[in-house]
């Protein structure tokens, strides 16, 4: 509908356009020019009736009695004289033209004497107004024909208006149930994800209680192991005394002796220990009771000898408070 009213307005724009653009170059004093006139040639008369009937301007009656004309030349030359012409036909509401109008206004159209070239002959500014009355005239008519489009058109749109409202409703709704659609997949997604990770934390606990559960369980054997270190430190707490004596002597005497020798000196010492009721732990010496096994470990390691002679030789270096004479001619200590 909206392009056949624009194909129809098509017909008659072009023409009003150029009448338009005719009245941008069209002056006061080129009005004037024609108002000059006296005696009108005949072709300027007639564009100045079709004026005025345009304008609705009455004519004046001249002549005897009984056989007065309509004069239009009078009231047309004052209306020449209108400084607001030239607007008043730029801003003529060429939409609402009476029908009265069209009818007078038609015999004019049929004039063949009434065309722009012809009218170019006598003056500019007349060629202007006629261009400008054909115009109206033939934009009356393509209006007549559109006007039934347009209202349609209206119509059409108005119910093209209520169509986008309740679209646009339904989009409003569709976008409600979308983002209520997209927050549940959001929670579902959260709720999936917090699940895995509880699933996982679940693993992992089962994991560490049955590493707990072998621990205990190691542990429990431990618990035998502990309880018999326990005793074993008891005792040991009983005979620290004898035991520390053993080995002082060891430390302080017995450096410079062979492994046989302080065998039998710590046995010796042992024997003096009964007799005067200290007790010791059998077998107590510079090695049972001041050897650390991981010290002893690293030694070897480092390049230590197994031997127990080489053992106590190293713990008495490690225990002693002073410088020892070493005598060492396979250069052992400086390992």
């Amino acid at each position: 509908i909206k392009d056949s009213a624009e194909a129809g307005l098509a017909e008659a724009l072009p023409a009003l356009d150029e009448a338009v653009k005719v009245l941008q170059n069209l002056k006061a004093s080129d009005l004037s020019e024609v108002a000059k006139y006296s005696n009108p040639p005949a072709l300027a008369k007639l564009v100045i009736e079709a004026l005025c009937v345009m304008f609705q301007i009455a004519p004046t009656k001249v002549g005897e009695a009984g056989k007065k004309v309509d004069d239009y030349w009078p009231p047309g030359k004052k209306l020449l004289g209108d400084k607001e012409l030239i607007n008043n036909m730029k801003d003529y509401d060429k939409d609402h033209i009476p029908d009265k109008v069209i009818k007078k206004i038609e015999a004019y159209i049929q004039n063949e004497n009434f065309k722009p070239d012809k009218i170019e002959s006598v003056s500019k500014a007349c060629t202007a107004m006629c261009q400008w009355t054909i115009a109206m005239h033939k934009y009356h008519y393509v209006a007549l024909e559109v006007q039934p489009k347009r209202e349609a058109l209206a119509k059409a749109m108005a119910e093209l208006k209520v169509v986008e409202e309740k679209v646009a409703g339904l989009e409003a709704q569709l976008k409600e149930v979308t983002d209520r659609l997209d927050k549940l997949e959001s929670d579902f997604d959260t709720a999936i994800k917090k699940k895995e990770e509880l699933a996982n934390k679940a693993e992992e606990c089962n994991v560490k209680l049955d590493r707990a559960d072998r621990l205990l369980g190691g542990l429990g054997g431990e618990k035998i192991r502990w309880a018999a270190t326990v005793e074993v430190l008891k005792g040991s707490i009983v005979n620290v005394i004898g035991d520390v004596m053993i080995a002082a002597g060891g430390i302080a005497y017995l450096g410079a002796f062979t492994g046989h020798y302080r065998e039998k000196e710590e046995l010796n010492w042992s024997k003096k220990l009964t007799d005067y009721g200290i007790p010791f732990t059998e077998g107590a010496g510079v090695r049972n009771t001041l050897s650390e096994p991981v010290k002893i470990r690293g030694w070897t390691i480092n390049g230590l000898p197994t031997d127990s002679l080489s053992v106590e030789n190293a713990i008495i270096l490690s225990k002693s408070r002073r410088w020892s004479l070493m005598i060492d001619p396979q250069g052992q200590a400086n390992k």
